[in-house]
């Protein structure tokens, strides 16, 4: 039986037995104390010992976040409305080490949800099937939306004051950072190695992936990285971030919209108060995130894609790749000539004629049509290969999930692998039959022989070979499986070599 007794740093802990019992589940774990009243805002601070022994047995807090009303979104993951809390910073382990001297390799899992929503302990999450296969699974929860990005001069003033570093709104990238930081000092007493963790995330859970592998901050912290439809060399990296500055000026003026004019006043409000004022307001301009991540000197020296086009991106080796229907362009039905160069120029600048042109942008159908199998998140994953393999010596494995999903009338979705990955799929409404239940344990296969060396190949499953310039392959992960030619088409190769720079 696995152990369900430990210690850690701040103390004893009791777990419980898994739905297999062969492992052991430890939930609710403080990693962070509450960042509450006047820690609203700042980096987290270290969890607090307890006295006797703390039961493990229940998920801590989900962070504040708005309620999900998207009938999909709700019907697919969150059918069930936790509890929200600002005191949300807790983690899970789940464990099959019968002692703390075992030495296992640890997969640490960062959520996505477009930084605004979700948690550790979604439907479609679960450790067992990584323990079962010897692998140790760290889940757990950080702050998102404006608890966790909003960046302001009263902030930035106030951790130059406090800590001697001017930096704001990097709030969730530092509490994924004390996660982590935490699983190091601790994961020995769950049988873990401290030396063998793997990162990996999907969707914002893989460009904070990617953050933290361009952070000088987790130097030495991982041994390997997997980024879900998110990481990459792509538009997302290319626009995503701020300055501090620019951050602080908006955090500043955002504010105000609220008619909140500093900081004192905001940590005045409730969070349910502050929650409906950032709800309200988003819905109703169309604001979906703050700036994040925030390039303070700190955290980051500079751009994720521009770190990894200078080479200054940690080289390790990396499991990367996208759905097959993740993110296809959306043309609006009233779009003309001049509404897609107006586009294209707010993208592409001064390549805006050369897009134009290989994309037939001079004639609304056929823009449409050469667009029309595009998806950004398969290019910034085949753009990362192409760099690292210019750039680096460790290898980047490749991958393209196209399996059909059943009853799903919006293709293989952005999402549709997580609960093939954990082996989850019995959680969820959809009829899955015995493909894909096989393809299921294929995938965590090669996940987890990933997190145990940075190879994901083994015995019995279909060879996956590194992407390289004499073999630019991709792993097909659907029922059949095996390596091929990612798809490509003109549009996708422009975007990739502009993305690399490779125009310029």
């Amino acid at each position: 039986m696995a152990l369900l007794e430990t210690t850690v740093e701040n103390g004893r802990l009791r777990g419980l037995p898994g739905g297999n019992q062969a492992v052991s589940v430890f939930r609710g774990i403080p990693y962070a104390k509450p960042p509450v009243g006047e820690l609203r805002w700042r980096e987290p601070q270290p969890a607090e010992n307890w006295e006797g022994v703390r039961d493990a047995f229940v998920f801590g807090n989900i962070p504040m976040q708005f309620r999900i009303t998207d009938p999909f979104q709700k019907k697919e993951l969150y059918p069930i409305d936790f509890p929200r809390s600002e005191d949300c910073l807790y983690l899970n382990v789940w464990t099959p080490a019968k002692s703390a001297d075992e030495r296992l390799p640890v997969a640490f899992w960062i959520y996505g949800g477009g930084f605004n929503k979700s948690y550790g302990h979604r439907l479609d999450y679960d450790g067992e099937a990584f323990a079962k296969r010897g692998v140790i699974l760290v889940t757990f929860n950080y702050r998102v939306g404006i608890f966790g990005c909003l960046s302001h001069r009263e902030l930035s003033d106030e951790s130059e004051r406090l800590t001697g570093v001017r930096t704001s709104g990097n709030y969730l990238y530092l509490d994924q950072l004390a996660a982590l930081k935490w699983v190091r000092r601790n994961i020995t007493a769950f049988g873990g190695d401290p030396d063998n963790i793997t990162v990996f995330g999907q969707s914002a859970g893989a460009m904070s992936t990617q953050t933290l592998l361009s952070s000088r901050l987790t130097e030495g912290a991982f041994s390997r990285v997997i980024m879900q439809s998110g990481g990459g060399a792509g538009f997302i990296q290319k626009s995503m971030s701020a300055a501090l500055a620019d951050a602080e000026k908006y955090g500043e003026e955002y504010l105000k919209k609220f008619g909140v004019n500093s900081i004192e006043q905001a940590r005045s409000l409730s969070a349910e108060e502050l929650l409906d004022y950032y709800y309200r307001y988003s819905s109703n301009k169309g604001v979906t995130h703050l700036p994040t991540p925030v390039i303070d000197g700190y955290l980051l020296e500079g751009n994720c894609l521009e770190l990894l086009k200078k080479g200054r991106v940690r080289d390790i080796p990396v499991m990367i790749g996208a759905n097959s229907d993740d993110d296809h362009p959306n043309i609006p039905p009233d779009a003309t000539v001049e509404s897609i160069r107006k586009s294209a120029e707010t993208i592409y600048g001064k390549h805006t004629d050369a897009y134009l042109k290989v994309s037939h942008g001079d004639n609304v159908e056929a823009y449409r049509e050469a667009v029309r199998n595009k998806c950004n998140m398969v290019s910034a994953s085949i753009a990362w290969c192409r760099l690292k393999n210019e750039l680096s010596h460790k290898p980047s494995y490749l991958y393209y999930f196209n399996q059909q999903i059943p009853e799903s009338d919006r293709g293989t979705f952005h999402i549709a692998e997580l609960p093939y990955v954990f082996q989850t799929l019995q959680r969820l409404w959809r009829p899955y039959t015995g493909g894909d239940y096989e393809l299921s344990n294929r995938m965590c296969d090669y996940w987890t022989n990933f997190a145990k060396t940075g190879n994901p190949n083994g015995a019995g499953l279909p060879e996956w070979t590194p992407y390289t310039a004499s073999s630019p392959l991709a792993m097909a992960l659907n029922e059949n499986g095996g390596m091929m030619m990612p798809p490509s088409d003109e549009v996708s190769r422009f975007d990739e070599d502009f993305l690399m720079g490779k125009l310029d």
